[in-house]
């Protein structure tokens, strides 16, 4: 069924309102993608990637624990992210990203 809409939203843009409920039922490939590639790049102690555009892969809201992230300022840390994910970006609208360092904490 989420390829189904994925593949819908893809040829009718207007359903990128999609219940948040049904969007959030399977966590769709570009944000395990996301997820694989912070993943591969840091050492990530908790990651979170949500597709907040309802599905169409435009908006996102992202949440990491790095141990990277450790004596940086948020700054620094957003800067990191935002140069491994540097080609992702450049597709989206938006996106919200929350950084956190372990020992930090």
């Amino acid at each position: 069924m989420l390829r189904l809409l994925q593949h819908q939203v893809g040829r009718f843009p207007h359903l990128c309102s999609v219940s948040p409920r049904v969007a959030r039922a399977f966590a769709t490939e570009t944000e395990s993608a996301i997820q694989e590639k912070l993943q591969k790049a840091l050492t990530v102690k908790d990651v979170d990637v949500r597709d907040t555009s309802g599905g169409c892969g435009t908006m996102f809201e992202i949440k990491v624990a790095a141990d990277e992230f450790n004596n940086k300022s948020i700054v620094q840390q957003h800067k990191v992210v935002t140069k491994i994910l540097q080609e992702e970006i450049s597709q989206w609208h938006g996106f919200v990203l929350l950084t956190s360092a372990p020992n930090n904490s």
